[in-house]
């Protein structure tokens, strides 16, 4: 499958998780909208490249390298902030809400900024069975991946693992994240489908 053909089958994903997402919570608010807008985003950029003045092989491979990679980040961005607000706002739901609640009422005890991250999140999502082994250590990855991405230029500070669907690499300390194109298209297309399965489990203890 092309980089292109993966993308327009992450729009479709993201459409049909849209529809199911108006029928099960119609006041909610659809992220996976904005999933769809970055996978098309990327292919429109994709698919103009062919005509822009680039020089080399190398530019090219370059700028579809920064699209895709921007691509997967940002969808994972929108992931995490989405997942903190249905969290925050659930008044009722699995024990990953009174987990939140009773963060947020021991740092403001505390007199301290609540700070959770991705990561915890889906450590405890994974524990309370809200997320299948399958995806979990998908999730880690792409958390731990995208950190040193945007906070040590993609360099890794130990040496990890990194599994995500059939993309499987070990990164040596200081070393940098490596991956391909079909890579980082498969990372966009796995976080929706990651995430339906997540806002599904929780939604069933609602």
């Amino acid at each position: 499958m092309t980089i292109i053909s993966i993308l327009k089958e992450t729009q479709n994903d993201c459409n049909i998780y849209s529809e199911w997402l108006r029928r099960t919570v119609p006041d909610s608010e659809d992220f996976f909208a904005m999933l769809q807008k970055h996978a098309m985003s990327a292919q429109e950029i994709l698919d103009s490249i062919g005509h822009l003045r680039v020089r080399t092989e190398k530019q090219a491979n370059e700028r579809i390298m920064l699209v895709l990679r921007s691509a997967w980040v940002f969808s994972l961005s929108v992931v995490e902030y989405s997942m903190k607000k249905i969290i925050r706002e659930s008044k009722t739901g699995p024990p990953l809400v009174k987990w939140y609640h009773d963060l947020n009422d021991s740092a403001y005890v505390a007199g301290a900024k609540l700070g959770y991250s991705l990561r915890s999140v889906i450590e405890r999502s994974y524990k309370l069975e809200l997320v299948s082994m399958k995806y979990y250590k998908n999730w880690i990855s792409l958390q731990d991946m995208r950190n040193a991405i945007i906070h040590n230029n993609a360099i890794v500070e130990e040496r990890n693992q990194f599994i995500v669907g059939t993309y499987s690499r070990t990164i040596e300390t200081g070393e940098k994240v490596i991956s391909t194109h079909e890579d980082r298209a498969n990372f966009i297309r796995l976080i929706p489908a990651m995430s339906k399965e997540w806002l599904e489990n929780f939604l069933q203890h609602q």
